[in-house]
């Protein structure tokens, strides 16, 4: 007892069984002590059992058990590190409360919080999504949607003289957010590149091209399009803009910066203005342009050429054109009709028919 290098937690012990050999009861000696009676108990027995042998003792040796093992902690990464998609989920990307409940349901982990996953996650040097809706974002225009939502509910008018649609409700079982809102808004615009050829009205517009037939034609197409040229109203002093348009053909010079080398935009980012992004940006023509920026990449690999060597030697601009109109089953120009429009083919040979192999590498 009076050994000070005794621990606090076997000082306590033997302090114990002095009270309770003093004739103490145990709840009484335990409260003396500072200890639960439980655990008086538990002690009294264990002195009763063994003596002072095991009080010096620790109870597990070994150390407690893991909760979640190595094992167990890889299969985790492996599937953060995985696509939902391939395992059959209806989502894209993994989050927290969806990457924990896919591996419980499946018995992969025991029954842990969501916290102590994203804790594995984060020390293991990965950072899963979190899905920010419209509800906690500080995203200005969604208080103009709540707006809108309101003026329709309230006093949108109807066909019948009455205001409003009260039914009219949000779904948050559809869109998968608290809140019954997107969980990203729709970016109509955004950042373009300055490429080597910018699209302008004057290409497309039937008001802009007075006295001619058609959109310009480009001997470098790499696809088609057809939309309107409309600018929506919006908050600013603007009206609605609505003018008409030719089908038109893309260009590959729109495709590529002028300052930057291996640099493909993919989507409505390409060379093109204010006006003209309205048409550009349909997602028909931002898939076409995706396409063809992929398969560019795929063939300046192949050839060992930049993107811009394609675009100004002619031999390899047929070729490339070639495989995207002949084997890939893009089409680079509209068909013959009227009035929208000359059929032109272009000057690229058929050197990829559907029925060829792709080239190899060399």
């Amino acid at each position: 007892m009076k050994d000070r290098r005794l621990s606090v937690r076997l000082h306590r012990r033997y302090r114990l069984i002095a009270e309770i050999a003093g004739g103490r009861p145990v709840t009484e000696a335990a409260d003396r002590v500072g200890c639960n009676v439980t655990m008086g108990y538990e002690w009294g027995h264990r002195f009763n059992e063994s003596g002072f042998t095991t009080f010096e003792q620790p109870p597990n040796p070994q150390g407690r058990r893991p909760i979640i093992t190595g094992p167990q902690v890889r299969e985790l990464i492996d599937i953060a590190l995985s696509s939902p998609a391939e395992r059959g989920l209806p989502f894209s990307a993994w989050t927290v409360p969806k990457l924990a409940e896919y591996c419980r349901r499946r018995g992969l982990l025991p029954p842990i919080t969501d916290e102590w996953v994203r804790r594995l996650l984060r020390r293991e040097g990965l950072r899963a999504q979190r899905i920010l809706t419209w509800k906690t974002a500080d995203d200005p225009a969604l208080g103009l949607s709540r707006s809108l939502l309101y003026w329709l509910q309230t006093e949108a008018p109807r066909p019948d003289g009455k205001a409003g649609y009260p039914g009219l409700r949000l779904r948050p079982d559809i869109t998968g957010t608290a809140d019954g809102f997107v969980k990203h808004p729709y970016a109509r615009e955004g950042r373009r590149i300055i490429g080597e050829f910018r699209i302008l009205e004057q290409h497309v517009g039937v008001e802009a091209r007075p006295g001619v037939e058609g959109a310009e034609v480009f001997h470098d197409s790499i696809g088609i399009g057809s939309h309107r040229l409309d600018l929506h109203p919006s908050t600013g002093p603007r009206a609605y803009v609505d003018l008409a348009h030719w089908p038109f053909q893309i260009p590959l010079g729109a495709l590529l910066p002028v300052r930057l080398e291996n640099l493909l935009p993919a989507c409505k980012n390409i060379a093109t203005t204010h006006v003209t992004n309205s048409a550009y940006r349909f997602q028909p023509v931002e898939w076409n342009v995706g396409e063809a920026a992929g398969a560019l990449a795929a063939f300046c690999i192949g050839r060992g050429a930049q993107p811009r060597q394609v675009h100004r030697d002619q031999a390899l601009l047929g070729e490339f054109q070639s495989l995207l109109a002949d084997h890939l089953g893009v089409p680079l120009a509209w068909p013959a009709y009227r009035p929208y429009g000359r059929h032109f083919h272009g000057p690229w040979r058929k050197l990829y028919p559907m029925s060829a192999p792709l080239p190899r590498r060399p």
